[in-house]
């Protein structure tokens, strides 16, 4: 699995998983403490090196599992 297509894949789900919560990005920047544009770089699949960090404060501000953001 290349590493654009592991962001893809974690963009899509950002994007999905805030649609079936009922959740803005807004929302996710404001729980995740992840600024905006870092935020909007995941969604859009443009950060190279998305820490698992990062994956899991995001995960936690959707209220989610790490595997349901990663996973394709």
């Amino acid at each position: 699995m290349t590493e654009y297509y592991l962001n893809s894949i974690i963009g899509h789900n950002l994007q999905r998983l805030l649609i079936e919560k009922g959740l803005r990005p807004v929302d996710v920047v404001r729980r995740s403490g992840i600024c905006k544009s870092h935020v909007s770089e995941i969604m859009n699949g443009k950060i190279t090196h998305p820490t698992i960090w990062t994956c899991v404060r995001l995960a936690e501000a959707i209220g989610c599992s790490l595997d349901d953001l990663v996973k394709s």
